[in-house]
């Protein structure tokens, strides 16, 4: 799983959860999935996601609560999901027609969170005043008006923000749910089109003032290695690594074959 400044994203095939490989996702062509992100602050969260260069939201954003997880299983047109996403190779046929794209192949997740709030009090002073305005009676036990007190501390607090100021809501879509790239061209390119039918509805929610700063979680889908061998199964993250040199099989996590030693691609 790909995690970031407090977002987490994956890529979901068949039910499972695909194992990365750094940036890289390998995905058999032809198979359908889901974006599955979890938000693990205390502040809401608002996600744009683009894929292949294009906005899969319809102009809308999703809004994910605090510690809390969701997916996205197609394109969103309005308020729902009517096609799934579909990963297929992108063919010399579809090239001339559709052209080429430089981020082809490319997840690009874009979050920003609510701004955080600051509580610190205020202190508010007050001086009592003297009708008779002497000294000496101002400073004296005997006035009336000695024993009030000079400066009082407000239980109110102010809220600050770290950047938008104004208090305006932003409305957003209620999800019921940084990298090279130049190191990622040398593989056979797939693309995401729209998939089988499915129903996914979302809701409308609000959120506060956003960060000025946005984070940016990359992924990329490949159906082919760079050794190319196609991939025909998904492989995700129980999937066991099979040494190419004596054939043993070994946990998703290890680098090296636990037999001879073999680096493990």
């Amino acid at each position: 799983m790909m995690y970031n400044s407090g977002l987490v994203a994956v890529v979901k095939c068949n039910g499972k959860i695909l194992r990365e490989d750094k940036e890289f996702i390998y995905l058999p062509f032809n198979s359908e999935y889901e974006i599955l992100l979890k938000n693990l602050e205390s502040r809401k969260c608002v996600v744009k996601i683009s894929i292949d260069g294009q906005d899969v939201l319809g102009g809308n954003s999703l809004l994910l609560y605090p510690n809390s997880e969701s997916e996205l299983k197609g394109f969103l047109k309005g308020d729902s999901v009517t096609n799934k996403f579909k990963f297929i190779k992108k063919t010399e046929e579809i090239s001339n027609y559709r052209g080429d794209r430089i981020d082809d192949g490319i997840i690009r997740i874009e979050y920003r969170f609510e701004e955080e709030i600051i509580k610190k009090k205020i202190e508010v002073e007050y001086w009592h005043t003297c009708s008779r305005n002497c000294w000496e009676c101002c400073h004296s036990w005997n006035c009336p008006l000695y024993n009030k007190p000079r400066s009082i501390i407000n239980d109110s607090y102010e809220t600050i923000g770290r950047g938008i100021s104004d208090s305006t809501l932003n409305e957003t879509l209620t999800f019921s749910a940084s990298s090279d790239m130049t190191k990622m061209a040398f593989f056979d390119e797939g693309i995401t089109v729209k998939g089988s039918q499915t129903e996914q509805q979302f809701n409308y929610g609000n959120v506060g003032n956003l960060e000025n700063h946005a984070n940016v979680i990359i992924l990329k889908l490949v159906g082919v290695k760079e050794s190319g061998k196609i991939i025909e199964e998904p492989i995700t993250i129980r999937s066991k690594k099979i040494c190419p040199t004596c054939g043993k099989k070994s946990k998703s996590n290890l680098k090296f074959c636990s037999n001879c030693g073999t680096f493990l691609d």
